[in-house]
């Protein structure tokens, strides 16, 4: 199994966001969706983090700034580590960042 750096997946998702899926002009895949489906696969556990989270981007056309700096931080950690987050934990969790809004 490959393992993908954050700079790696952010040009995965830019190629898929380019991709057609067989979705006519008016369902094309938002930008934030592709952001979101390519963290699922990559990273489920931080995906599993974000869904539902104000700060998803799965409904948007654009991903936040606090929602990238946030991803970057805990791009390392492995993902097994993610049922274990709590005080000991290296990871920061999403409801520390501050809002852009």
């Amino acid at each position: 199994m490959k393992t993908i750096d954050f700079d790696g997946f952010l040009r995965w998702v830019t190629k898929r966001h380019g991709q057609d899926h067989g979705l006519d002009r008016w369902r094309a895949e938002r930008y934030g969706q592709s952001f979101f489906n390519v963290l699922s696969l990559t990273k489920p556990g931080l995906a599993e983090h974000l869904r539902g989270h104000l700060l998803d981007p799965f409904h948007f056309e654009t991903v936040r700034p606090e929602v990238l700096a946030w991803l970057e931080r805990n791009w390392d950690t492995p993902d097994h580590d993610d049922l274990l987050w709590g005080a000991s934990s290296n990871k920061q969790s999403l409801d520390s960042l501050p809002s852009s809004e």
